[in-house]
């Protein structure tokens, strides 16, 4: 992202960025997604995996005499908290992301009364392949 955001800034500056070299494209990574959707190995494995994921994880929101059921939470700025979570994360050797995945991962437990969440993160859209690490 880091690395994404400077080259945005390069480009509104006015200057020109270096090319760089690869054989990759979205468009790869999308046939790929695609193959995997429809690969019965690849769904049998998240059916596997999802097996015992519970089918609601936070509130009722059915509506009821046509109003939605639902509770406000309301959480106060992190903005206070922002150093202590990152030192935290340095204590422990995780990325802040990772220490508030896990922060979300339990109130999202706690929201359910499950003892186990189920979330997903996309880490990022690039294929394992030569190359494809300079792509953006």
């Amino acid at each position: 992202t880091t690395e994404l955001y400077r080259y945005y800034e390069t480009l509104l500056s006015g200057e020109i960025l270096a090319p760089i070299e690869t054989d990759w494209t979205y468009r790869n990574f999308v046939a790929l997604e695609q193959d995997d959707i429809a690969s019965v190995t690849e769904n049998q494995f998240f059916e596997n995996i999802l097996e015992d994921a519970p089918d609601k994880q936070l509130f009722d929101i059915e509506a009821k005499g046509g109003v939605p059921n639902q509770q406000e939470y309301r959480v106060e700025s992190f903005s206070a908290l922002a150093p202590k979570l990152i030192a935290l994360g340095k204590s422990l050797g995780y990325p802040i992301q990772s220490v508030l995945l896990t922060g979300h991962m339990k109130v999202m437990s706690l929201m359910s009364g499950e003892a186990h969440a189920v979330s997903s993160v996309t880490v990022n859209g690039r294929p394992e392949q030569e190359g494809a690490e300079q792509s953006l």
